[in-house]
């Protein structure tokens, strides 16, 4: 099993990717507006909001 420091690192990396995705691949490579960006962003935060008071 991996340790605390591993997942904390695989996370950190997850985000990342995540907030590169939503801030530079969707508004300048694929062009889609500021509402689609804002509905993306929007919704990882729901569904880190439901991880942390579902699963923990």
């Amino acid at each position: 099993m991996k340790n605390k420091k591993d997942a904390s690192k695989n996370s950190a990396v997850f985000w990342q990717m995540a907030k590169d995705y939503v801030d530079h691949r969707l508004p300048e490579i694929r062009k889609s507006s500021p509402n689609t960006v804002k509905a993306y962003r929007d919704s990882l935060n729901k569904y880190v909001d439901y991880l942390e008071s579902e699963k923990k």
